[in-house]
This record gives structure tokens, C-alpha cells and sequence, in this order.
């Protein structure tokens, strides 16, 4: 409901999403800026994808398939 709330408020003030989390008081006593920043960071959507794709290529190569 928070993060409804804080969607329809921004969207109504005309701010962005971060901007209007931190102007509620919850979101303030449970992070602080850098912190939402960096939750709100698609960098970090991306979980183990990374980590993944990297294993699955060094695999390919020692088989041979990508020379």
C-alpha cells in the first residue's frame, strides 16, 4: 500500500517516484536517501544474471563451441 500510495502521490505533485518516497515519513525512518537510491537502482534488478551468463560462456568456450 506504501508504495501505491507514494506512486499516486508523486503522480499527483508531479515528482518522481524517489522523490515522493522520501517525502513519506516511513519510507524516511527506514532508509535514508542513498539507501532508496540504491534500492531504486535497475542495476541491481538484475540479481546473478551476470554472474550466469559469464559461467554458461566460460563452459561454451572450454567445449569448444566459441573460439
Amino acid at each position: 500500500m506504501l508504495v501505491y500510495e507514494a506512486a499516486m502521490h508523486g503522480i499527483e505533485q508531479g515528482i518522481g517516484f524517489e522523490q515522493s518516497l522520501m517525502q513519506n515519513a516511513r519510507v524516511r525512518e527506514a532508509l535514508s536517501q542513498d539507501e532508496l537510491r540504491a534500492a531504486l537502482d535497475p542495476a541491481t534488478y538484475v540479481g546473478h544474471a551476470p554472474q550466469i551468463v559469464d559461467n554458461v560462456l566460460a563452459q561454451q568456450k572450454a567445449d569448444g563451441w566459441l573460439n
